[in-house]
């Protein structure tokens, strides 16, 4: 089990609800919305730093 502070809790739920209200408002139809795709971790990545932090 990973086990996260209430704050870094907080600061994900935030951020979920950030990105959440700015599809709902189109930002992917928005001109270079596919490039941030250049930026994002795969999933092999980011399944690593989870396993990583596994006990």
């Amino acid at each position: 089990m990973i086990q996260i502070s209430e704050q870094r809790f907080l600061e994900l739920l935030q951020a979920e609800d950030k990105l959440d209200a700015l599809e709902a408002c189109g930002v992917d139809n928005w001109n270079g919305y596919e490039e941030h795709t250049q930026y994002k971790a795969t999933n092999e990545e980011l399944q690593t730093i989870v396993q990583r932090f596994s006990v």
